[in-house]
This record gives structure tokens, C-alpha cells and sequence, in this order.
């Protein structure tokens, strides 16, 4: 392997060695790579952005150089394009290497539904304001009919924390927003 004076200067400077910073970079890219394929495989209704998955980039990432995934894996991973040749890239993880990436998951599971569910609540806020609002049955129509393309597109996601919290609020925004309807339409 021919090292440049500059490279052999950049690795000295960071405390990496070329492979390590090859590394990197390698890794960087699978991780790019599976937030492209989780992104475009969400419905478009949910218009997703790709900073709601800034935590799992980096936990893949961190994950890939921290372990030394091999670069077969770190290939497969950058050039899947879909989320079943991504499952499929698994199989070139080591029991270690899966083992350390499902701990990373399971730290940051918790903490995104926690946000999924102040985004919930934010936007069953905006509908049940608007509802509340309505002077008249054709309004409150509107508002049900943004409503039931909403929860559609939740898909009936439930948290894997405070699921009981969270079903009492569900169900206490639904009792609000009958309420305000029922007003609405005079009856």
C-alpha cells in the first residue's frame, strides 16, 4: 500500500490509521445507505424527513467502526436497496457485531417513541383545536375526515413505553374531539 506524506500527516493528526479512516468512511456510507432504504420505503403519507433518523445513522455508524464490521458487511449494507436486501446483509455480522447494534437499538427505541409521541400529541392538538373551532357540521366534517387520515397513517402504532399513558390520552383526545363534532353539528 503507497501512503501519501498528507495522508500518513492526517492520520498521525486524528489518532487514525488510513484503514481506520477508510473505515470510517465506509461505514458513514452503509449508514447513509440504510436511511436512504428506510425512508423511501415509508408510505408517502408520511412524509418522513430523513433528521427523524439522525440517531439511527449514528448508532449504525458507531456500531460499524466501534465493532470493525467487515467490509463484505459494510458493502452489502451500501448497496442494498431495499429493506429486504438490507435484512439480508445481517447474515455477514458477527454474533458480536449483532449482539452490540441491538443493544444501540434498543437504547434509542425508548427515547424515539417518547418523541413519537409528543409529535402525536402536538399534531391531535392542531386537529382537536380545529375541530373545537368549527362553527358548523361541514367543518367538523372536514376536521373527522383529517382525522381519519391521521390515525390511518399511524397504522395503529402503539409505543413500547407508557403504552397505558398513551391510550388514556388516545382516548381522551377521541372523547374531545366527539365532543367538539357534536357541538358543532347543533345536536
Amino acid at each position: 500500500m503507497i501512503v501519501t506524506t498528507s495522508a500518513l500527516a492526517v492520520s498521525i493528526a486524528t489518532g487514525c490509521t488510513v484503514n481506520e479512516s477508510h473505515l470510517q468512511r465506509e461505514c458513514r456510507a452503509a449508514a447513509e445507505n440504510v436511511l436512504d432504504v428506510l425512508v423511501a420505503a415509508e408510505p408517502p403519507i408520511k412524509q418522513v424527513d430523513r433528521s427523524e433518523f439522525g440517531e439511527l445513522e449514528a448508532a449504525f455508524e458507531a456500531t460499524c467502526v466501534e465493532t470493525r464490521w467487515s467490509r463484505a458487511a459494510r458493502r452489502c449494507i451500501s448497496w442494498a436497496t431495499d429493506k429486504t436486501e438490507l435484512r439480508a446483509c445481517e447474515k455477514r455480522w458477527t454474533a458480536r457485531q449483532r449482539a452490540e447494534l441491538q443493544l444501540e437499538l434498543d437504547a434509542m427505541s425508548e427515547d424515539l417513541d417518547r418523541q413519537k409521541v409528543v409529535r402525536i400529541g402536538r399534531r391531535m392538538d392542531q386537529i382537536r383545536d380545529a375541530i373545537c373551532h368549527c362553527p358548523d357540521a361541514a367543518c367538523a366534517d372536514r376536521g373527522l375526515a383529517t382525522l381519519a387520515a391521521y390515525t390511518r397513517s399511524l397504522k395503529f402504532w402503539t409505543p413500547d413505553v407508557d403504552r397505558e399513558a398513551y391510550a388514556a390520552r388516545m382516548t381522551a383526545y377521541r372523547d374531545e374531539i366527539a365532543a367538539c363534532a357534536h357541538a358543532a353539528r347543533g345536536s
